[in-house]
């Protein structure tokens, strides 16, 4: 009856063992896993930039042939280099709202001269840009939606303890700027009288 016993606690500690290695492996897989989400959708929003300024290259070499005006695309210019210098998703965000004023600006200036050679071709890389644009939005969003969850996981118990071991902190989100949370005046933009 002993021996039975004895062999039915050990039964039970050597299973509670396995049970418990089994759960901390899961705990450290699905950090591990979140943790190459997080890089991998940020790599995704990297690519999504470099194609974009890639297509802005194209709009700026354009407008330095066919429009013999420096003022008109230094603004451009400057945006997209500033956007290719970001590293964190804040200074991302920053420039790439720099990016769509100045796009936008240009945009309009170039309406004033529709008899420009090629101007139709040009008019299609802007709307190549703003298509990036729009997919580089959806892919901060599911960027953010990674990263809440990533964050909050790495501060809820037990994975707090595995997440201050691996060095995990929280990973920052991609924010609109503050002037970019107003709602923009298009009137003064457009030059237009209430």
């Amino acid at each position: 009856m002993l021996l039975i016993l004895t062999i039915v606690v050990l039964f039970a500690i050597v299973l509670g063992g396995i049970i418990a290695v089994w759960y901390g492996i899961n705990l450290y897989n699905s950090l591990i896993d979140l943790a190459e989400r997080v890089d991998k959708h940020y790599a995704d929003i990297d690519t999504s930039l470099q194609r974009r300024n890639d297509e802005l290259d194209g709009v700026i070499a354009f407008a330095k042939k066919a429009l013999d005006q420096e003022d008109m695309y230094v603004e451009l210019a400057r945006a997209r280099e500033q956007a290719s210098g970001a590293q964190t998703p804040g200074e991302q965000a920053a420039a790439d709202q720099q990016v769509q004023q100045a796009l936008m600006n240009f945009e309009s200036r170039v309406e004033d001269y529709p008899d420009l050679d090629g101007t139709s071709e040009m008019f299609d890389q802007i709307e190549s840009v703003k298509a990036i644009e729009a997919d580089i939005q959806d892919k901060r969003t599911v960027y953010n939606d990674i990263v809440t969850r990533f964050n909050t996981r790495i501060k809820q118990f037990p994975h707090v303890v595995l997440a201050q071991q691996l060095g995990y902190e929280d990973k920052e989100h991609f924010e609109a700027e503050e002037s970019a949370r107003d709602a923009p005046d298009y009137e003064e933009k457009l030059g237009v009288a209430a």
